[in-house]
């Protein structure tokens, strides 16, 4: 099992668990050969030697738009009433809260 992970990890220029493990489990198979694989990999001396430290960066949270700086619109046909036969919707997107108004025409 050693020679065959060995010759599979320096065929694919110790590029790691997922090209190694593609590599063998098409050819071979044995019990636990994931973990196998994986142990091999980790104790790699040249791979230990080339890894580079990944950085964390902690993900950014986007701060809301304050109340009512962002609006949806909609307006909607409706059945006249009186002289009104439009409504116009608005929503705050932060709070939801809906505002609706009556309008006798559409560009109004």
């Amino acid at each position: 099992r050693i020679q065959v992970m060995m010759s599979c990890h320096d065929d694919v220029a110790h590029k790691g668990f997922y090209a190694t493990h593609a590599l063998i489990k098409d050819r071979y198979w044995w019990p636990d050969m994931k973990y196998d694989i994986a142990w091999f990999v980790r104790t790699c001396h040249l791979c230990q030697i080339r890894q580079t430290r990944q950085i964390y960066i902690p993900p950014t949270v986007a701060l809301p738009a304050p109340l009512f700086s962002k609006m949806y619109m909609d307006m909607m046909i409706m059945p006249v009433s009186g002289q009104y036969c439009y409504i116009v919707q608005g929503r705050c997107s932060l709070s939801h809260y809906p505002e609706f108004r009556c309008l006798r025409k559409e560009t109004a």
